[in-house]
Parts: C-alpha cells; structure tokens; sequence
C-alpha cells in the first residue's frame, strides 16, 4: 500500500480501491461508503 500510495502522489494519479479492510483508510484521501449498491457517506480526510 505505501507503494501504491506513493506512486499515485509522485503521478498525480486516483488509485480506487475497494475492501472491506478497515486498515487501508490510512492510506486514503477520501473514504466512500456504500450501503446496498448506494453511496451512504463521503470523508474527506485532511492530512
């Protein structure tokens, strides 16, 4: 992840990952909620 993470801000690239791993949210700019195929809850994380 640190890699990955780290490749998107040198490239100013979106990586979109999707898990159910609550351990991957530290390396998120926003985090996105789903619930039933709809979007629950949107956090911008500041950091």
């Amino acid at each position: 992840m640190e890699l990955l993470s780290s490749i998107a801000k040198e490239t100013a690239t979106t990586v979109i990952i999707v898990t159910h791993d609550n351990r991957i949210y530290n390396y998120a700019d926003r985090i996105i909620e789903m619930e039933d195929g709809r979007i629950k809850n949107v956090r911008e994380i500041n950091g």
